[in-house]
């Protein structure tokens, strides 16, 4: 097949040539991205996040905010972390007696410390030996 016609004008625009020299060189070379495209950074697994939500809480002295929490574990793992993330390992492990979290007040969480004895929503017998 022969080229005719338009794809011969090359010269006919004096930096049409130029134009396609630099992009057959940042198409080789790979290592540029075109403007206007980010990289969507990493996200951290659901146990790191648990793990830094833990840690960050076990070091508080009174309940913090989810926001508060979701700071501390952004500079904990120098990695974005949603709040998403953080409110729903927040929600998931403050529900039931056994929970590893404690919500303290209108969003407000803390680490539990100690876990009820009777945490599976079994009654003490009142007499143990009948």
């Amino acid at each position: 097949m022969e080229l005719t016609g338009a794809l011969w004008n090359l010269y006919k625009d004096p930096g049409y040539l130029k134009k396609v020299l630099d992009l057959k060189e940042r198409l080789l070379s790979g290592s540029k991205r075109p403007k206007g495209v980010v990289q969507e950074p990493v996200k951290p697994r659901p146990v790191a996040v648990l793990e830094t939500v833990k840690h960050v809480l076990s070091l508080a002295d009174k309940p913090m905010r989810a926001k508060e929490i979701q700071t501390a574990c952004v500079q904990l793992l120098a990695k974005p972390v949603k709040m998403n993330s953080i409110a729903h390992c927040l929600y998931r492990h403050s529900q039931g007696q056994q929970s590893m979290f404690l919500k303290a007040g209108w969003g407000l969480y803390e680490l539990r410390t100690e876990v009820e004895p009777y945490g599976l929503g079994l009654r003490r017998r009142r007499y143990p030996g009948r």
